[in-house]
């Protein structure tokens, strides 16, 4: 009588390597990209203050954009005549660092890098049009804003 071997030696150490791969894989999987992100990009309350504190901005560049028939090169160009300073983002929610801010031929852009989940950037344009960012890079509108999970500046 000849005994059947269903494993040999060398295949039963494939079998456990690829079982400890997947394992792990499984294992980070769930850690990392195993949830859903919330509906919300940040609470309300978090947004509220981030977006009112764009405002004063916002209204300095659309003046600028009425005296002088263009935006602003750079935020700075705001300063002393429609804001005595640039100011600084409000920390938390946001990175604490500065406004992103980009001239376009049809449009400018002011950013706000937030410390969420996602760590995304919401987003304000001149004319309101917010294309998908770039590949990965979804966009989510949020009233007269737009939240990229990412950095689309």
């Amino acid at each position: 009588m000849t005994k059947t071997v269903l494993f040999s030696r060398r295949n039963r150490n494939l079998a456990v390597g690829v079982g400890a791969a997947l394992l792990v894989y499984g294992a980070v999987w769930l850690t990392f990209g195993g949830f859903q992100y919330s509906d919300n990009p940040l609470p309300p309350s978090e947004r509220g203050l981030v977006l009112e504190s764009a405002a004063p901005v916002i209204r300095a560049i659309r003046a600028f954009e009425a005296d002088h028939k263009r935006p602003p090169r750079v935020l700075g160009d705001l300063v002393p005549h429609y804001l005595p300073q640039v100011p600084r983002l409000p920390s938390p929610p946001s990175t604490g660092r500065d406004y992103l801010y980009a001239v376009e031929p049809r449009q400018w852009r002011i950013g706000i890098p937030v410390r969420d989940e996602r760590d995304g950037v919401l987003t304000y344009s001149s004319i309101r049009d917010y294309p998908p960012g770039k590949p990965g890079m979804p966009v989510e509108r949020l009233g007269a804003w737009a939240y990229y999970r990412g950095n689309p500046f």
